[in-house]
């Protein structure tokens, strides 16, 4: 696999390089690297959102943050797809949500689709969520520990 994705990142139309890639796709434990390679060349965008896919259904922990970050990029700025754009921008906020750029595109996206009050919230509850406080008005208290239940 490093041959075909070296050839393919100096000439990702190289036929003989995107056949191999291409057979590789079937392989569980190299398809993800192989949709990755073929992806940068696809000749559609189309082709490659397909790439994209079988890449993220091949890729587990916190590397599905970048597949899913490149898939949202282009849902929103080549496929006009909004809503799948703002989703995963969101799965890929869940897995990291320190990447500003993303925050943004995410923040924009959710505020057209969903209103700012709706995605304020989420926001909110990522931020809860990862600092380990339990809900959504933790950060009022100021030490750190989740706010009482009202009664």
């Amino acid at each position: 696999m490093p041959h075909v994705e070296a050839l393919l990142a100096a000439d990702p139309t190289q036929p003989d390089a995107r056949r191999v890639a291409t057979r590789l796709l079937e392989s569980k434990g190299l398809a993800a690297r192989a949709a990755a390679a073929l992806a940068e060349g696809a000749a559609t965008t189309e082709e490659s959102a397909r790439f994209l896919s079988i890449e993220l259904e091949n890729t587990r922990g916190p590397r599905r943050r970048d597949v899913l970050r490149r898939i949202g990029i282009l849902k929103q700025d080549q496929l006009d797809d909004p809503q799948g754009a703002f989703e995963a921008f969101e799965q890929a906020l869940s897995i990291d949500p320190a990447d500003d750029d993303l925050r943004r595109r995410y923040v924009e996206l959710g505020t057209a689709l969903k209103g700012p009050l709706e995605v304020a919230r989420h926001v909110c509850a990522r931020i809860d969520r990862r600092q380990g406080r339990r809900g959504p008005l933790a950060h009022h208290r100021g030490d750190g520990r989740a706010a009482p239940p009202r009664r």
